[in-house]
C-alpha cells in the first residue's frame, strides 16, 4: 500500500482549487468561481440560491447551455436574454465539466 505525501495531495488537489474561491475579510467564504475558459460563472450563495450563474447577467448556466443547444445558436440565445456569447459559451463550458 502506498503511503500518500500530505504535502503533495495538497499542492497538486487543493491548492489549484483554493484559487478558485472567495473569502471575505472575516476567512468566510463568499463564492466560487470554478476553472472555465472565461471565467464568466460563479456560485454564489446570495445569488439564484448558490446555483451557478453567468456573473455579470445572473442568468443560470443550466438555462443558458440547454437553450443554446436546443436552438443551435449562441446569437439567438445572446439575443435572448440579453446576454453575451462569451458568457453563454463559458456557461456551456461549465455545463459540459458537470456531465463530465
Amino acid at each position: 500500500m502506498e503511503i500518500v505525501n500530505s504535502q503533495h495531495v495538497f499542492a497538486q488537489i487543493i491548492s489549484p482549487f483554493l484559487k478558485e474561491l472567495e473569502f471575505d475579510t472575516s476567512h468566510n467564504l463568499i463564492s466560487w468561481k470554478p476553472t472555465t475558459s472565461r471565467g464568466f460563472v460563479v456560485l454564489d450563495p446570495t445569488r439564484n440560491f448558490g446555483r451557478p450563474i453567468v456573473t455579470r447577467h445572473g442568468v443560470p448556466t443550466e438555462v443558458l447551455a440547454r437553450a443554446a443547444v436546443i436552438c443551435d445558436s449562441v446569437e439567438e440565445v445572446s439575443r435572448w436574454y440579453e446576454v453575451p456569447k462569451a458568457e453563454i459559451e463559458d456557461a456551456m463550458e461549465f455545463e459540459q465539466q458537470l456531465a463530465a
